[in-house]
């Protein structure tokens, strides 16, 4: 099946495609939830005048949160930002891919470039990796070739493991381990 559309991204597009994509993973409830229990201990400890009595690691959520939520933020605003984000896009695709072509750059993929594929009512995301999408808006489409091009981006992507998500993790315990032996250096003094 072959096909092509012409996609001009809005803001708006940006903050649904962030949004979508981060509430559809746990961690953002987690740590959520984890940031209310942070908040209640610290509130508790200073309530009890013992500051000595706070959990390390919930200064550490403390402390983490908001700064994620910082250069989450500051990331997203950077996107907007970007020339390529706002240029007209033209995709054209075949069995064989897809062709992108803009007023900067001309790029030829393979189905098989892509990590994996989210859907939402008001748009479909192929991912290029964990961080980064082509995004096609509905109102790109008549309903006849929404619901072609959903069905066929389907049938030729296929999900990707990833062993991202360890990494980050890894990281995440490293920031811990430091937060929690600062902490306890000021507390043993």
């Amino acid at each position: 099946m072959q096909g092509s559309c012409s996609v001009t991204l809005t803001k708006e597009d940006l903050v649904q495609l962030q949004l979508s994509y981060l509430l559809k993973k746990p961690y953002p409830y987690l740590l959520g939830f984890l940031y209310l229990i942070s908040i209640l201990d610290i509130v508790l400890a200073i309530v009890e005048k013992d500051i000595s009595s706070l959990n390390p690691f919930m200064v550490f959520i403390f402390i983490f949160v908001p700064l994620l939520a910082f250069f989450l933020i500051k990331a997203h605003k950077n996107n907007i930002k970007n020339r390529l984000v706002k240029e007209e896009k033209q995709y054209t695709w075949s069995e064989e891919g897809m062709t992108i072509e803009s007023e900067s750059l001309t790029v030829r993929m393979q189905w098989t470039d892509f990590t994996g594929i989210f859907a939402t009512k008001s748009a479909i995301y192929l991912m290029v990796n964990g961080i980064t999408a082509h995004i096609f808006p509905r109102r790109c489409f008549t309903d006849e070739q929404w619901s072609e091009f959903g069905q066929m981006v389907r049938s030729r992507i296929k999900q990707k493991k990833k062993l991202r998500g360890v990494r980050n993790l890894l990281i995440y315990l490293f920031i811990f381990v430091v937060t929690v032996g600062i902490v306890q250096y000021f507390n043993a003094s």
